[in-house]
């Protein structure tokens, strides 16, 4: 029998369109909704809607601190993703980029044995690093490009609690595409703004 495979779309925000965050109190877990963003594609889709919490870390001391696998939702603010942590700044310090980090507690929507589960993120800026249950699944760079991560089934819980997290690095060098430029005065070249975060659907 083939395996279902079922994505799991996590809702993105506009990057002009961001809530303003607050203290998170808990930290909430659900199962997917059973709708989807698109009429056509795959069946067995769901949106990871509802409540994330996210965590900036400017200082980049994240990794450092373990914050892939740590419990506690001190320092987390709650906010609705899709998400770009920078909308309202307009800053030489938010144009070069930053790192911020998200994570979402969730219950599979079946704990089917038969059935594999894939993650795709449409849009994050720039780099993106994922764990699954404190364990790292995979990374991706470039903003505009929609990559796949499958949840390995040793780390998957089935009929309990998952954990995701997801490292966003917003900084770019001029390699990267679109490149981060500025003039001899420092100003900001480009006709594009470098948000950062979660931009669209995963």
């Amino acid at each position: 029998m083939s395996k279902l495979i079922a994505l799991l779309a996590f809702g993105a925000l506009a990057a002009g369109l961001v809530a303003a965050p607050a203290q998170a109190a808990v930290d909430p877990a659900a199962a997917p909704s059973a709708k989807t963003l698109y009429d056509e594609g795959p069946s067995g889709r769901y949106l990871v809607d509802g409540p994330w919490l996210r965590r900036l870390d400017p200082l980049n001391i994240g990794l450092l601190g373990r914050w892939q696998s740590g419990a506690s939702v001190t320092g987390w603010d709650s906010v609705s993703v899709p998400n770009a942590w920078n909308a309202t700044d307009d800053s030489l310090t938010s144009y070069f980029g930053s790192v911020g980090w998200y994570r979402r507690d969730f219950k599979l929507p079946s704990a089917a044995a038969d059935t594999a589960w894939v993650m795709r993120f449409e849009e994050v800026n720039f780099a993106a690093t994922v764990w699954l249950n404190g364990t790292k699944i995979g990374s991706h760079e470039g903003a505009y490009m929609p990559f796949e991560l499958r949840l390995p089934k040793n780390l998957v819980k089935r009929g309990a609690v998952n954990r995701l997290v997801v490292r966003v690095d917003s900084r770019r060098t001029i390699n990267d595409l679109p490149p981060s430029e500025r003039d001899a005065r420092g100003k900001a070249l480009g006709g594009w703004w470098n948000y950062a975060g979660i931009l669209r659907e995963v």
